[in-house]
């Protein structure tokens, strides 16, 4: 079996020899006459010959970082290659076709006459290399015969070696009458994506037309004579282009559901489907400056709408799509509705996440006199000419940074007001932009955040010890604020001091101890000693104190140490030791081990790996993808918000809430990643209402390594966890990453299968309304908070429950209570109503759901556990009782009244009212 499934994959793989060879040494025939005979180009000063080259190619050329500046003496020049060979694999023989595509590698040797003595100085030789490299491709896409298209790429990814990338298809057909039906829809969605019908129509049995000006798509039917797109506008083309390249990387992708998203799936929310949706009121009189023949005043306003944004976001947005809602119909004795009266038109923006919030846009530079005078006149007076520290003297436009308006928002309104008039301009209406209100720092990641600075110089600190017994291997952080997904700020005192989970890791020595307990007992020695070597080594006042966690066990860790800084951050230091977790596992497989005891064992080996493995690596995970996509970080922090307003913060962790934000975006299908806080908001919302937890794991690939294979392995895993478990009593929910592949890192804790369907009945109901809602979505409304499904919800004192509360406390009045206080509570990671549900879930856990918002919420809503209802009376029932005298009901229940008092009575003064529903 095993050499018949070889064989087919070499068969599948390798070249078809005999039915290609002969057009294949026909292209590199073609190839080679057309590089041999591009004309010389003279030795010109580097910013001339680049020049010329745009001039005369439209090309540009590839220069390494660090590009040569204006002041470089010596020339850039072309001349024919002195050898071209074919290399690589296919002139060997053994070359593979991926798909029905082979690659031949072509040789270019250039001439000695274009190099110096000293061309390895100052990247001389990569600059001369590039600039010939552009030279080939200019010749190249210069000779229209020529059947190939050329990009540039990296050789091996190293960006000092561009090379070119060339692909044609003359004489080949695209497609074959042996096609199945989905090759041939990935064949014509390649075509769509990959050929831009703008500038390159697609001509069938037309040979000799005579192309004309045309400004949309074309597909010629030389036999009938008719562009088969004439009525298609250039932003519905656009619009047709990005979806068919969406698929071709859906059908690509690992990760993938391809036919789901595909076919399935609705994509055209224009909330969902576009970054940012704009809102236009316009009269019937609006028109562009330049009148279009043959188009009405819609299709105007809509071209000049398109003309205005797209060349002034310009790389920002990969599409501007406007179009106006459908005429309804009328009576016929009657005008149309919107007759003389003003229209509302829309536009949606897919936007280049990459480039839409840079705040400088560099124009063209000064000695290009007919291009600066023309960027001048689109932008008047926002462009000004500044100089930068390479010499270049360029036109210029600076967007403000911190300002209550994204860059996208600022730039549209900036040309809408300046090309569309003022009272357009009044009406602007960005939708879904109030969701930034929601948050703090709505903005992108800003990677030299002070926390960040904070957490550098503490690594720092610790690495400059002197007399710890061990060398340091690693310091890695483990927290929220570590990776860019905190809701709060560590560095305010409003809700008590934040301490940043840090872990450090010394190197392997025989000296530590071969029991668990013993191990703690050495942590807690080493914690002490490092506070007392930072605060010597100090100079500003840095104070540590050592603190005691896990009390009553010895499996899990029971120490750790707080690092204060008198500016305001604040980290708990963990020790982790890697031999930790094997005498764990020894001690889980022990002969005498009793149910409970391999139950504590099994629970300390899971969070040994959550708190000292898999925290670290998720906290770098999540920190580098925020500097891949700006808007994840907001994007989580809105989703936890979301989730706190909705009282679950206790039971969705932050890494599931991470995770599931994540997925939107390095997996987008069927969308692109979004670009937007409200489009990955909303995204995610979807995905969650519509993941069936119960039969789906959730995959999150960070870094796009996972295989198929890996896939499969963590598809067979999700699946042994519901045959040991089917009624999910411990894993619920299934979330696992390439980071993560057991899958019940995160979930293991929670939630339960009540709070994991409430979860998914709030994200239906968010994009309910926010269906419902359309174009007039209102961001807070999202967040609103219903109570009507608790049966008891306990009101708490404002004093104890919002950010505000006095945190200083009064000095005490006897002195010998004085060694017992602290000076300030704001030292304390305490939170009284935090530790007021901690102290509840302990008591009474078993036999309510209680639900509360971690950050300052006022309520605390419960849900009594149905197996206190009524049931036959017995001993060792395990909470209070009360005989049923209903008449229809006999047995016993649950005191509901007598838990309630006790819960008033625990509150104290923190509950000022419970309202039982």
């Amino acid at each position: 079996m095993f050499e018949l499934q070889v064989d087919e994959l070499l068969a599948r793989s390798r070249q078809e020899c005999k039915r290609r060879t002969a057009r294949i040494e026909a292209s590199i025939q073609r190839v080679k006459s057309i590089i041999e005979g591009i004309p010389t180009q003279e030795a010109k000063p580097i910013l001339e010959a680049e020049q010329r080259l745009k001039r005369l190619y439209g090309i540009r050329v590839p220069f390494p970082d660090p590009r040569p500046s204006k002041a470089t003496k010596y020339t850039l020049a072309f001349s024919k290659p002195t050898v071209i060979n074919v290399v690589g694999s296919y002139s060997r023989q053994t070359v593979m076709r991926v798909g029905e595509t082979v690659s031949v590698d072509l040789a270019v040797t250039m001439p000695l006459s274009l190099f110096q003595e000293k061309d390895y100085l100052d990247y001389r030789y990569f600059h001369k290399r590039a600039y010939y490299l552009a030279c080939l491709a200019g010749g190249i896409q210069s000779v229209k015969e020529s059947g190939c298209a050329v990009q540039y790429a990296y050789q091996n990814d190293n960006q000092l070696q561009p090379i070119l990338l060339g692909g044609g298809s003359k004489g080949k057909p695209i497609l074959s009458k042996d096609y199945s039906s989905t090759q041939i829809v990935k064949v014509v969605l390649q075509l769509l994506s990959s050929r831009d019908l703008l500038t390159n129509p697609l001509l069938v049995h037309a040979s000799g037309f005579n192309m004309p000006a045309v400004q949309g798509p074309m597909v010629f039917d030389g036999i009938r004579g008719i562009n088969l797109l004439f009525k298609m506008s250039v932003w519905s083309y656009q619009m047709l282009r990005h979806e068919a390249s969406v698929s071709v990387q859906t059908m690509n992708a690992v990760l993938s559901e391809s036919f789901k998203s595909m076919f399935i799936t609705r994509v055209d929310e224009p909330l969902i489907k576009f970054d940012n949706v704009l809102r236009l009121h316009l009269q019937d009189s609006f028109t562009s400056s330049k009148e279009i023949d043959g188009l009405d005043h819609k299709s105007r306003s809509c071209q000049h709408l398109y003309d205005v944004l797209t060349k002034g976001l310009s790389d920002r947005a990969n599409l501007v799509y406007p179009w106006f809602s459908e005429t309804v119909p009328w009576p016929t004795d009657s005008l149309p509705a919107s007759e003389g009266r003003r229209e509302t038109a829309h536009i949606g923006l897919i936007l280049n996440a990459e480039q839409a919030y840079r705040i400088v846009d560099h124009g063209p530079p000064s000695e290009e006199k007919t291009a600066a005078a023309q960027y001048r006149q689109f932008w008047g007076e926002k462009s000004e000419l500044r100089r930068f520290r390479d010499g270049t003297l360029s036109e210029t436009l600076i967007w403000a940074q911190n300002s209550n308006e994204t860059v996208i928002e600022q730039i549209v309104r900036y040309v809408i007001r300046r090309h569309c008039g003022q009272d357009v301009a009044r009406g602007l209406h960005m939708i879904g932009n109030d969701f930034r209100s929601l948050l703090c720092d709505p903005g992108p990641v800003d990677p030299r955040s002070p926390l960040m600075s904070f957490f550098e110089r503490l690594e720092t600190d610790i690495r400059r010890l002197e007399g710890l017994p061990l060398q340091i291997r690693q310091i890695t952080a483990a927290d929220s604020n570590l990776r860019y997904a905190s809701l709060t700020d560590a560095t305010s005192e409003s809700r008590g001091k934040q301490f940043m989970n840090v872990c450090v890791q010394f190197e392997g020595s025989a000296r530590w101890p071969n029991d668990i307990a013993a191990v703690q007992r050495t942590k807690i020695a080493f914690l002490l000693k490092i506070g007392e070597l930072l605060e010597e080594s100090s100079t500003e006042g840095l104070t540590t104190r050592v603190g005691v966690e896990n009390e009553g066990t010895q499996l899990v860790n029971v120490a750790f140490l707080d690092i204060l800084y008198p500016q305001g951050a604040a980290f708990r230091l963990r020790i982790h030791h890697e031999h930790e977790l094997s005498l764990l596992e020894t001690a889980r497989v022990g002969k005498d081990l009793g149910v409970r005891r391999h139950e504590n064992v099994t629970l300390a080996a899971a969070a040994y790996k959550r708190n000292f493995t898999q925290s670290p690596l998720h906290t770098q995970a999540v920190r580098t993808l925020c500097t891949r996509f700006p808007l994840l970080s907001p994007s989580m922090r809105l989703m936890k918000k979301w989730r706190n307003s909705h009282l679950l913060s206790g039971h969705i962790s932050d890494e599931l809430v991470e995770l599931l934000t994540i997925r939107i975006f390095v997996t987008p299908y069927p969308w692109q990643a979004p670009a937007s806080l409200a489009t990955a908001f909303l995204r995610t919302l979807t995905f969650i209402s519509r993941w069936q937890w119960q039969t789906e794991p959730l995959i999150v690939d960070f870094n796009g390594s996972m295989r198929r294979e890996d896939v499969e392995r963590i598809g067979l895993r999700f699946e042994a966890w519901r045959k040991i478990d089917p009624a999910m009593n411990r894993v619920v929910m299934f979330a696992a990453s390439n980071l993560d592949p057991d899958g019940i890192t995160w979930t293991e804790t929670g939630p339960v299968k009540v709070v994991a369907g409430r979860f998914t009945a709030l994200a239906k109901a968010a994009c309910y309304r926010a269906s419902n809602q359309g174009f007039d979505i209102q961001a807070q409304g999202i967040l609103a908070l219903s109570i009507a499904d608790y049966d008891f919800v306990l009101h708490l004192n404002p004093r104890f429950a919002t950010s505000s509360r006095e945190l200083t406390p009064k000095r005490p009045v006897f002195k010998n209570l004085q060694v017992h206080s602290v000076d300030r509570l704001s030292e304390l990671d305490s939170d009284p109503v935090n530790l007021y549900l901690n102290e509840l879930k302990y008591v009474f856990g078993t036999n309510i759901l209680f639900f509360h918002d971690e950050l300052g919420g006022s309520i605390i809503g419960g849900i009594w556990n149905p197996q206190t209802g009524s049931r036959r009376w017995k001993i060792n029932v395990g909470y209070s009782m009360t005989p049923l005298i209903e008449p229809e009901q006999e047995g016993i229940a649950i005191n509901k009244q007598g838990a309630l008092n006790d819960i008033a009575r625990l509150g104290g003064d923190m509950v000022y009212r419970v309202e039982v529903r």
